[in-house]
């Protein structure tokens, strides 16, 4: 069984070392800009989130949209769509429930409006290109 694990470990180091630090670089600076940081399990919450995000196009989405030349036409609209929708809903409703747990406090109530969109689409079509890149 140990064996069965340093061979995931040493599989995955780089990819836990580089996440680590693009965590903990991100949390610094946008505590540091916005002068708020977050409870631990926001941070632990929204990054598993982002991985999943990361990991779901770069080792399914594109691999699938990519395969077959016409496939290109409907796949790739289609799948980024629905990958792009899904992140947008999965933070609505853990930002709904972390204010509603009491994780959150500046906020009092989670809208889904055109600010909280926008801030989240931003945010997934910038982990989307990382997730492209290391795809290619």
């Amino acid at each position: 069984m140990i064996k069965i694990i340093n061979n995931f470990l040493k599989k995955i180091w780089l990819h836990l070392i580089v996440w680590s630090l693009f965590i903990v670089y991100e949390a610094v600076v946008i505590g540091l800009i916005f002068g708020v940081f977050g409870h631990p399990l926001t941070y632990l919450l929204h990054y598993i989130l982002v991985i999943i995000l990361f990991y779901a196009t770069a080792e399914w989405l594109l691999p699938w949209c990519l395969r077959g030349r016409f496939k290109l036409i409907w796949a790739i609209p289609l799948g980024f769509s629905l990958i792009i929708s899904g992140f947008i809903l999965a933070n609505y409703i853990l930002d709904g429930w972390l204010v509603k747990q009491d994780f959150i406090t500046h906020i009092e109530k989670i809208e889904f409006n055109r600010e909280f969109v926008l801030r989240v689409l931003y945010r997934c079509i910038y982990i989307l290109g990382f997730a492209t890149a290391y795809y290619f």
